[in-house]
């Protein structure tokens, strides 16, 4: 039997979605990057053009583990305009 790894340690799985056309996504998405304090939350951001509106174009899915459910999380434009961020709390 494995041993289950603590709270600290849940196990994170991200799946992105976004709204606008796979090819027409890939060429304004840069820079994905996830941090996390291992208590508290998840922060995950990127890099669109300013012109985009990251909670109308954008959708976050995650999971904490390997099963269902995958909650969903709204991203938000950062203080710079041209960065989406979704923070999760667990």
């Amino acid at each position: 039997m494995m041993p289950r790894l603590p709270a600290l340690h849940t196990l994170w799985i991200l799946l992105f979605s976004y709204r606008t056309m796979e090819v027409m996504a890939t060429e304004h998405i840069q820079e994905f990057a996830c941090f996390t304090d291992y208590a508290e939350k998840l922060v995950c951001h990127w890099k669109v053009p300013p012109q985009l509106n990251c909670s109308k174009d954008f959708l976050l899915y995650y999971r904490k583990e390997f099963f269902p459910p995958i909650n969903v999380c709204v991203p938000e434009n950062g203080e710079e305009s041209s960065m989406c961020t979704c923070t999760i709390y667990p």
